[in-house]
């Protein structure tokens, strides 16, 4: 099993992996390239479901070391913005695919 410190680096490369390929999906959407967009679409959902799974993971740990519930609540709060701003990325491709068909 990995230890804590190695799923947060994780995590931390995810998001970063993450906030990347958002930027990327800016320009893309902005070029209306339909195959370009479902690629991107799939990257970041793959890439959200792994965050998220890192995230339980890591509270998972943090709970069984004794950790109070806030301090495990308060440490994820700025990474929500990532998975934020992802999944408006998801919705606005998913409008784009739309109006192209």
């Amino acid at each position: 099993m990995a230890t804590y410190e190695g799923k947060l680096k994780s995590m931390e490369t995810k998001i970063k992996l993450l906030k990347l390929t958002d930027e990327e999906t800016q320009r893309t959407i902005e070029k209306g390239h339909v195959p370009s967009l479902e690629r991107q679409q799939r990257v970041l959902k793959t890439k959200l479901e792994e965050v998220y799974s890192l995230k339980v993971e890591i509270q998972e740990l943090k709970i069984q070391s004794d950790e109070e519930t806030d301090n495990i609540l308060k440490e994820f709060t700025p990474k929500r913005r990532a998975a934020k701003i992802a999944k408006e990325n998801i919705r606005l491709i998913a409008e784009e695919e739309e109006e192209e068909h």
